[in-house]
């Protein structure tokens, strides 16, 4: 039987991925260095899992009161989710920052990029969720 907690599994199985693979191909830099994807791997591997994590947080709160959820809906909510994702981080451009570890900017820095990771992560998974149970009810 599919439930709403399995299908938003489904959903962040897919998020992890493209989290796994966004960060691993990211080309960050240390003194001028580019580091290799496998020097990037822990970090790949925690925003991967941070950023399911929320996606099935969000995803299970819109699907929770839904009936008769699909694996479809889920994937189509996932697909829209990296669309929005990718398309949003190619129009937000910022120049590249060197940032002293630890340093009060640093810190800012580090909360203000969680506080934008978390309403995303979540909210956005939320509402393409709730979107689809909405557009679900009302065809026949």
């Amino acid at each position: 039987m599919r439930t709403p907690l399995k299908v938003s599994l489904v959903a962040s199985s897919g998020v992890f991925l493209a989290a796994l693979l966004a960060v691993l191909f990211h080309h960050n830099t240390i003194n001028g260095r580019t580091l290799t994807p496998l020097e990037q791997l822990p970090a790949a591997l925690a925003a991967a899992t941070l950023f399911s994590a929320l996606s099935l947080l969000g995803t299970w709160l819109g699907l929770r009161n839904a009936r008769q959820v699909t694996y479809l809906a889920a994937m189509v909510g996932t697909v829209i989710y990296l669309a929005t994702t990718f398309l949003a981080n190619s129009l937000i451009y910022t120049t590249p920052q060197t940032v002293t570890v630890p340093s009060p900017q640093a810190a800012k820095l580090a909360r203000d990029a969680l506080v934008i990771g978390v309403v995303w992560g979540a909210g956005a998974p939320y509402l393409i969720a709730l979107v689809t149970v909405m557009l679900r009810r009302k065809t026949p």
